[in-house]
């Protein structure tokens, strides 16, 4: 019998008395409440012992489709059809591009201590509604790379409270970014950063450490020293009383300590800068390979010196350097 010809029997009799309807009328809500399989016509009994606990609500990342509830997350990429979630149990999920889902599994789920986020032509409104602070509370350390649109910093940025380091790696910002716009933003519990500005409207070395010196140093910090390890990427290098002053700024801003901060400029050194750079102090230290705009990699010669007692290091491009891809890349000797 289906449950609406039960309430309509009830209801319908005539030959209970009245009592007898209301006594039968609370079984049968309690009945309701909690079927009982034994009452059910055999065909309609349920055949499965363990039916009730499948349909409860599963747990944690379970209900994405998680092996475990307590997966953490490793890499979200926010790309132009789904949201994928790469978990620290070797998993992948994917989710419809929808913010209600993303703020949801953002109530349940962790990012690990290392979190890379990759944004590939996804609308903003997609990641800006979930609560970072609590998705991200045991991440220190967050990579972000792919086409960021910049109304999403106040979101995100702010939120990372316990990240002590962010990488802006191989990054866009939409709609003219730059790091004077987006310093305000970094969680003061960051001491290592790593920005790599030709992704931005403004790729030029004084305007890049001012813009740390001031939004951050100056204003986060009140010129208290912050950063332990700082990378910067640009295009340019200054002239000689300029590249003084940025270089005192970089100084000011490094902790106590065996600290660096290094600008890696994407300018050719041309022999003429020798003299500029031993003058003040700096040596030729090594070389290495840095990763192009295009994704090629790049010789740089890296000039350091002591200034003011802090670590600082300049990187230059090879004038001879022709780009070779990752997989030919020539061992340094």
């Amino acid at each position: 019998m289906s449950i609406e010809s039960v309430i309509t029997a009830i209801f319908t009799d005539d030959s209970h008395s009245d009592d007898s309807v209301i006594e039968s009328s609370n079984v049968e809500a309690l009945d309701l409440q909690e079927p009982v399989v034994e009452s059910l016509p055999m065909e309609e009994a349920d055949p499965s012992p363990n039916a009730r606990e499948v349909q409860q609500p599963l747990p944690g990342m379970m209900r994405y489709g998680a092996a475990c509830s307590n997966s953490n997350i490793s890499i979200i990429t926010f790309g132009p059809s789904a949201n994928k979630f790469k978990l620290d149990t070797l998993e992948t999920i994917a989710l419809p591009l929808n913010n209600e889902y993303f703020n949801d599994i953002s109530k349940v789920a962790s990012t690990t201590r290392v979190l890379d986020l990759v944004f590939v032509k996804c609308a903003p409104d997609v990641y800006t509604a979930a609560v970072w602070e609590k998705l991200t509370q045991s991440t220190a350390s967050v990579t972000l790379s792919g086409t960021i649109a910049f109304e999403s910093m106040p979101n995100i940025l702010p939120s990372l409270k316990n990240a002590m380091a962010l990488n802006f790696h191989d990054f866009r910002v939409s709609r003219n970014g730059r790091l004077r716009d987006i310093a305000k933003y970094f969680p003061t519990s960051v001491e290592k950063l790593y920005f790599d500005s030709r992704g931005t409207s403004n790729s030029s070395f004084g305007a890049n450490v001012a813009a740390l010196y001031e939004g951050l140093f100056t204003n986060r910090h009140l010129q208290v020293p912050c950063l332990r390890e700082l990378t910067l990427i640009v295009n340019d290098l200054p002239g000689t009383s300029s590249l003084q002053l940025e270089i005192t700024r970089l100084a000011e801003m490094l902790k106590d300590g065996d600290f660096y901060a290094v600008v890696i400029s994407a300018m050719r050194l041309h022999p003429s800068m020798f003299q500029k750079l031993n003058a003040l102090g700096f040596n030729r230290s090594h070389d290495g390979f840095v990763e192009g705009a295009n994704h090629t990699m790049e010789l740089f010669n890296y000039w350091s010196t002591k200034w003011n007692g802090r670590n600082i290091v300049l990187g230059l491009a090879d004038s001879m350097s022709i780009p070779t891809s990752p997989g030919k890349m020539p061992i340094i000797h």
